[in-house]
């Protein structure tokens, strides 16, 4: 039978490999004096060595600094799925239409998240302005916005995550005052797992 001190170190070892990890990460001088991680540092790292990448986004900005690594990954066959807040009318021409052209890689998903609308006569949820469109001609109600898709997230191999305010663009890593968390563990898993069901929710997504 292994001596307690042998025990104990295998023991050890085990909590060591099952350890989540949690960090705090920010964007802006002041915050990051504080000795508080950069957003952007965390968000780069993600890239490497990555086989899968699941992601949910507000907005890209208008530089392709952070597409560029996944034109990468996608090229040399890696699973990638982004879910994009209303690509069509929020996100500037020339990433919507290099997610149209990354999308045509094997193993990549890219699908847009169509904004929420709700008819208050009806008691209906609509997706889509098209469909809020339609509605209003047919039934000539007032439809309110209800919704989109705001969360920001980025997840590699199901296993590491950056979340938190600041959407994937230069402002939003290197300008503005924002603040969120890296996480290493069991969470991962599940966000990967809900981005890849919201990627092939038909109600509220497309796969463009």
């Amino acid at each position: 039978m292994p001596h307690a001190h042998v025990l104990a170190r295998t023991q050890d070892r085990c909590f060591m490999e099952n350890k989540r990890d949690f960090k705090l990460l920010a964007t802006g001088t002041e915050f990051l004096k504080h000795g508080i991680t950069s957003t952007e540092t965390e968000v780069s790292k993600l890239f490497d060595n990555a086989d899968e990448i699941h992601m949910l986004v507000y907005a890209f900005g208008h530089d392709l600094n952070l597409l560029k690594p996944l034109e990468h990954l996608a090229s040399i066959g890696k699973r990638i799925v982004i879910v994009v807040n209303d690509l069509y009318n929020e996100q500037p021409e020339h990433v919507r239409n290099f997610l149209i052209n990354l999308n045509k890689e094997t193993r990549v998903t890219i699908s847009n998240f169509k904004r929420i609308y709700f008819c208050d006569k009806c008691d209906r949820r609509i997706s889509g302005s098209e469909e809020k469109e339609k509605h209003e001609k047919e039934t000539d109600h007032a439809v309110r916005d209800r919704g989109f898709l705001h969360a920001k997230a980025i997840v590699k191999n199901r296993n590491e995550m950056v979340t938190g305010s600041s959407n994937f663009s230069t402002f939003g890593m290197q300008n503005h005052y924002e603040m969120g968390f890296y996480v290493r563990g069991v969470e991962c898993n599940t966000v990967a797992s809900m981005i890849e069901d919201l990627a092939h929710n038909k109600e509220l997504t497309e796969i463009i």
